[in-house]
Formats: structure tokens, sequence, C-alpha cells
């Protein structure tokens, strides 16, 4: 008995630490046994209060709960055991939240005895849960919580609405619709992710979703595991953030890093995937495959003569064009300008590629409408073969475009087979490049100059620079082989912009010297027009070599007027303005034009060199050069006849009224000093 008193105190001093309300009824009469000292902390009335009326308990709690509260104890005869929420009302109005774990207690006979509770006070936790949720609700993303064993939805925060499209009590009555809700492509992926997350404890994983209305919607979700006391998996936790938007700005990005911005077509990017995976198909099947390379003639002349809008344009038609000719599962992508590659794969023998470039041929053989403009073009096709001609990507797209090159220098609008000897020759163009690239650094151009003597008289009125190329190792360069590579790399336009300084500089020496003023010619490329900004560039030269602005002369070709008629008046005008005359070289090589020729600002009419040897061996040409100075003479052109090279030529110039003339027959191209020399030793 001393024993069990014993106890008894000890766990009534224990029981007197606890913040809780421990408390005990009778089953029967609901009669106070037992309340804890905390009773009246948290009741705000004494336990002795409890003790005699056994209707308190249900008296303080709020009138509100006071019918589900009621509810419980029927309830717990059966379950045996509840947990409750509810409100009581303290003695000074105060309303505290209460959550009471209740348990009955039975005899041997399994009679209920006592209904035991502990009654814990919620309401600084309920008051952060409802911070908590008033945070939660004004997120954009989905926050949730399940259970890790059933799956209820535990909590649900009100931007699931929004993402999923269905109201949170749905998702609070099935269980299942979490998972139904994800994409059938991605539901077997979500579903193995939970093994996975009990092992790491947290991951993120992204899936697609499918709302009410068909809408798919991609999820990115970052998900943990919720532990109980015991350390056991109990909540399944996650974030859920909308990220269709930058999935489908990712794929925007991917499709533009893989595809060309003008075409469309792949780009070199997808191009070396799409021949890696014929390399593979070839391996397993034993079947071969063509690379061809597709590059339009003349297609600078476009640009040049139209523009690049009309430039860009005949591209697009041109791309339609392409996908239509090839093979269903052949690839048409664009490398960038006028460059097009055609992947043929797969192919059974060399001979099965011949049909396809036929047909490539074919589509340029009508005219391309082009901004209600009618363009006629062709193309230079390359074909390299899988593997005899290369292994790698690299090596068969290197030889295609050698094959290529070999295509143009047959005369263009036909296609080449690559052959081992080719890739010297694009080795050697390279070469070129390169050493093109350093040429004005190290000094390597110098520029010659030729007379031009008035017809009449004789005398030397002006004279044309001509650029020279002296390599270290190669010699002298024909213009004829460098002048083309730098108007394709572009480097056209420093070249000329050096060579228009230098002439202009020379010219002012020579004057220094003693020399007359003699009209300096300069070649001018439709280029280094058009790119150059030749207006700022012209007056900036003029000032740092102080020569007189009449005393310099633009030479241009046709291609320049071609371009923007308009534009090209206005800047030719300007540049009279300053005192710069102009004229166009090189007639009659290109659409020779006379009715453009009506509305130039131009002084001068530089007849080419072909057009003057044709009086020999061309009966018509005497007529036609005849006329032509007639007609020149007539709308107020001097006209400048190059490449005299004969005593007839000069003869049959002279006769017809030829203004000015220059070539070999007059005299050949000399260095500055040597000019000078020939200048003096002639003057009279």
């Amino acid at each position: 008995m001393d024993r069990d008193k014993v106890a008894e105190e000890r766990l009534n001093a224990i029981l007197a630490t606890i913040d809780n309300v421990v408390w005990s009824i009778s089953a029967s009469t609901y009669e106070t046994l037992y309340l804890n000292p905390a009773a009246e902390k948290i009741y705000g009335r004494p336990a002795e209060a409890f003790y005699k009326d056994p209707g308190l308990f249900l008296s303080i709690v709020h009138p509100e709960d006071r019918e589900r509260v009621s509810r419980v104890l029927p309830e717990l005869m059966d379950k045996g055991a509840a947990s409750i929420q509810y409100r009581i009302v303290r003695p000074d109005g105060e309303v505290r939240w209460l959550e009471d774990k209740i348990a009955v207690a039975r005899d041997a006979s399994g009679g209920p005895v006592r209904i035991d509770g502990v009654a814990h006070d919620i309401t600084e936790r309920l008051a952060t849960e409802q911070k908590l949720n008033a945070i939660l609700a004004t997120i954009d993303d989905v926050v949730w919580s399940i259970s890790a064993h059933t799956y209820e939805t535990l909590y649900l925060n009100p931007a699931a609405e929004k993402v999923y499209g269905r109201p949170a009590e749905a998702f609070y009555r099935d269980p299942d619709l979490f998972l139904n809700i994800v994409h059938p492509d991605d539901r077997k992926r979500v579903a193995q992710v939970l093994p996975e997350l009990t092992e790491k404890g947290a991951l993120t994983i992204q899936y697609r979703i499918l709302r009410p209305d068909g809408e798919v919607r991609w999820l990115e979700d970052k998900v943990a595991i919720g532990r109980g006391p015991d350390g056991r998996p109990a909540r399944l936790d996650g974030v859920a953030h909308d990220v269709t938007e930058r999935k489908a700005q990712e794929a925007k990005l991917q499709y533009l890093a893989t595809h060309d911005a003008l075409t469309d077509l792949p780009n070199r990017n997808l191009l070396d995937d799409r021949i890696a995976q014929a390399i593979a198909q070839a391996h397993r099947t034993g079947n071969t495959f063509g690379v061809l390379i597709l590059d339009l003639d003349r297609f600078k002349l476009v640009n040049d003569g139209y523009g690049h809008v009309y430039g860009d344009a005949l591209l697009l038609a041109l791309s339609a064009r392409l996908r239509e000719a090839v093979r269903e599962g052949d690839t048409v992508a664009r490398l960038g300008g006028d460059e097009f590659v055609v992947l043929l794969s797969p192919l059974k023998n060399t001979q099965e590629a011949i049909p396809v470039v036929r047909r490539l041929q074919n589509i340029f053989a009508t005219p391309f409408s082009v901004l209600n403009t009618e363009l006629y073009s062709s193309t230079s096709i390359g074909i390299a073969l899988f593997p005899a001609d290369g292994r790698t990507s690299e090596a068969l797209l290197k030889n295609a475009d050698a094959a290529m090159y070999r295509a143009k220098q047959m005369g263009r609008n036909g296609f080449q087979f690559f052959e081992p000897e080719m890739s010297a020759q694009v080795t050697r163009r390279l070469e070129l490049e390169n050493a093109l690239r350093r040429a004005i650094d190290r000094g390597e151009f110098v520029l010659h100059y030729q007379p031009q003597k008035e017809m009449k008289t004789g005398r030397v009125i002006g004279v044309e620079a001509l650029l020279r190329w002296r390599h270290p190792s190669m010699g002298i360069v024909s213009p004829q082989d460098f002048m083309p590579v730098a108007e394709e790399t572009g480097l056209i336009v420093p070249i000329g912009t050096w060579a228009l300084k230098t002439a202009c500089a020379q010219n002012k020496a020579w004057q220094d010297a003693g020399l007359p003023h003699l009209r300096m010619g300069v070649n001018i490329s439709a280029r280094q027009f058009w790119e150059g900004q030749i207006l700022q560039t012209v007056r900036r030269i003029l000032m740092e070599t102080s020569l007189p602005p009449q005393d310099l002369e633009l030479e241009v070709t046709e291609a320049v007027f071609l371009r923007n008629i308009q534009e090209t008046v206005r800047t030719i005008n300007e540049l009279r303005t300053l005192g710069v005359a102009v004229s166009m070289d090189d007639f009659g090589t290109g659409y020779s034009s006379l009715n453009y020729l009506r509305r130039l600002p131009i002084e001068r009419l530089k007849i080419d060199g072909s057009l003057i040897r044709e009086l020999s061996t061309i009966p018509t040409a005497t007529v036609m050069l005849r006329q032509l100075i007639q007609l020149a003479h007539a709308i107020d052109l001097k006209v400048v006849a190059e490449g005299v090279e004969t005593k007839d030529e000069f003869a049959f110039l002279a006769d017809n009224q030829c203004d000015v003339a220059q070539g070999h027959f007059l005299h050949k191209p000399l260095p500055a000093d040597e000019f000078r020399q020939m200048f003096m030793e002639q003057r009279p």
C-alpha cells in the first residue's frame, strides 16, 4: 500500500510539471476524477470548480464548437480513441484553441470506466499556421502536402486551382487525382520518383499535366519527405512551379540554335548531327550516303545590283524549291550566305545520287519571282560520298566544297564528284586567302600607274592606279587570282581603302615635285562603295593627303548602280559636290544599259578592253563601238578606251573621236618613280 501511494505521488509530481492539461472523468457520470495543475493556467479556472461541477467541462467550450464536442463522447465509446480541436472561452473572455487527444479506459470485462485526455493549447500554433496560410495564398506556385502512406491530400494552397485547373476540394476527395492529372507520357516516370525520393530525401522533377480544357502545362516540382517523430516518412511536401513559358523559350532557343534564321532550314549544328546519324546508319546497313554543297552562281551580283532584300528573298524562294526537289528523309540545310547542303541518305550506290542532282539543277530552269521581279540563277554543285570521300562530317563537307569549286572553275551551272586532287586546290586557295589577310600589314601591296592620253593632243592628262601584290614567296600575284578572293571575303574594303589613300598621297607627292595636276583614277568595287562608307572615306583621305578633290576620279562598275539607283545617284552627287569625278568602269561587260547612263551623274565612260580586242575578230564590233562612242557623246559623256594594245585599235578610236585612251600600246603601268621619270621625259 505504501508502495502504491509512493508511485501515485511520483506520478502526480510528474504530471504537475506538464504544461498540457491532463484530465480524467468518469465514463458514466462525467465527474472529474483528475486534473493536473496546468488546467487552471489553461482553463482560467481552479481545478476544484471542475470537481464540483461535472457540466463545467462542456460549458467552457465555445458555443459554436459545443455540439461537435458533445458528439465525440458517444463516438469515442466505439472507436476507443479520438483527437479533436475546439475552442474554449476563459472567464476573462479570451478564446483559446485546444487539441484534445482522448482515450477510453476499460475494466476487465471491457466496459468503459474512465475517459482520459491530454489537452494541448494550440492557439499560437494555429495563429502561426494562419499567417503561413495567408502567405502561401499569395504564392503563384502550388504548395502541397500529401500523406506518405495513403497519398491523401493534407494541404493545397489556393494557387492549385489556377495551375491545375481544378478546385482544391477535388484533391482532398480523391487521393489518386494527383497522379491522374499527370500527362500519360510522364505518369510512369513520376510514379517511379517515390522510391528514389525515399532514398534521397528530396529531389526535383519536371513533368507535364493535363488541365480539364486539354491544355498541357509543364511543372517543375521540388519534393521532400516530411518525417514523423519516429523518423519514418509521414508526408510528401512539394512546391510545383509552372515552367511552361520557360520550356517554350528553351525549345525556341534550341530551335534557333539548330536552324537558319532566314530560311528556317537546318543549320550547321543540326546538319552535323544528321550526318552523324547517317554515318551510324551506314555502318549498320552497309549503304552509303552523299553530301552535296550547292553554291549560287554570281549571287553577289544580285546583292550588289538589287540589294540584300532581293538577295534574301531569292534565298527564301530557293529554299522552298530545294525542299520539294529532294527525297523524303533527305536533309536540306543552309551553311550561310548562298551556300546550301543536301544530305542524301541513304544511297545504295553512287548512281542513285544522279537523279536527285538533276532535279536540283532543274529547279533553276525557271526564273524566281522575287518582289515582283523575275531573277534567273544557276548553281554549282559539289558531291562527296561516304566513306570514299570522308568518314566524318568535317571531311565530307570539306571535300564536297572542293568539288563545288571545281564545278565553278569548269564554267558553273554544273556538278562535280569529289576527286582527291581537288583538296590540294582548295588548300592553295585557303593559303591565298590567309596570305591576303596579312598582305596589308606586311606592306606587300604596291600601286603601278598607267598613263591616260588625250587622243587629239597625245598629252598625258590622267593616270589610273592599278593594284599589284608582291608576295615574298609566290612573287607577283595576278589581280585575276586574288581580287575574287578579296571580294568574296570582304578584304576588298580595307585593301581598296589602302589603295585609295596611297594613290591620293602619290598624286600629291608628284604635284609637290613639280608635275602638273593629273586626274588620278582609282577603282572602287561595289562592295567597297556600299560597305566602306565611301563618302566619309573619300572626304577623310582628301583631308589627310591634301590632294585637291578635282584631281581624283573614282572608277565604279555597273554593279554599284544596280543595287539602289536612287541611293547611288545621291552618293555620287555628294561626291561631285566635294569636287571628285566619277566614271563608269568596265562598260560593256555587264548589263550595259544606256538608260542607266542618262540618269547617272558621271563624267566619263570607260570601255572595257575586251570590247576593244573584238575589233580584229568580230566584224560587227566596229559598228557597235562607233555607235557607243556617238551615244556617249550625245549624253555629254567623255569616252575612255581601256586596254588599247595595237596601232590599228588606236587608229580606229582616233578616227571615231574617242576622247582618251590607255593601254600597253601607249604605255604599260609603271611604279611611281618610273612614272614620274617617264612623264618628265615626255613633257614638252
